[in-house]
């Protein structure tokens, strides 16, 4: 969940809590109850919202690759496009939810061997939060895979996989 849409939600629950709470003093015959503004109404026979009749403001959809293993979204590329053709030096970006933030890179070539890798931190840990990185390393120009991935903390394992075709001119 966004951030955006966390504090949303937090605002809209903390809206309705005062007013329940209004409601609850002002029957009681509370003269120091809180006002909103907002008559308060009979909480014992008004619905209570779902998360449907909230209403949050739309978020385009997040840029992910073209060639991913991660179908859940947690790790994404946002630049360079897929297949794009980029020199060396070339920036990554993207959004990651990975374990205390940590991305892990890697530029495989067509046999799928690695011919460098990195790693950096996601601007947060546990929610999908911004990242960037540069490979700077020298490679041959040619056809590349960037693979954008997290390490398993219990056996060691790439977990979470996002990668995408790339060329180096």
């Amino acid at each position: 969940m966004s951030t955006q849409r966390r504090t949303t939600l937090r605002r809209t629950t903390l809206a309705v809590a005062t007013l329940l709470l209004a409601g609850v003093l002002a029957s009681c015959g509370e003269e120091d109850a809180p006002t909103t503004g907002v008559e308060p109404t009979d909480t014992a026979t008004a619905p209570a919202p779902t998360p449907t009749e909230a209403t949050e403001p739309t978020e385009p959809a997040e840029p992910t690759a073209t060639v991913s293993e991660d179908p859940s979204g947690r790790i994404t590329i946002e630049s360079p496009a897929p297949g794009a053709e980029v020199s060396i030096p070339f920036e990554v970006t993207g959004r990651a939810e990975v374990f205390e933030a940590n991305v892990e890179w890697a530029l495989e070539d067509a046999d799928g061997v690695e011919v460098a890798s990195g790693f950096t931190t996601a601007e947060e840990a546990f929610t999908l939060a911004p990242y960037a990185f540069t490979v700077a390393d020298e490679v041959p120009a040619g056809d590349y895979v960037l693979v954008v991935f997290e390490t398993s903390p219990e056996d060691g394992e790439r977990s979470v996989v996002t990668s995408m075709p790339l060329r180096i001119g």
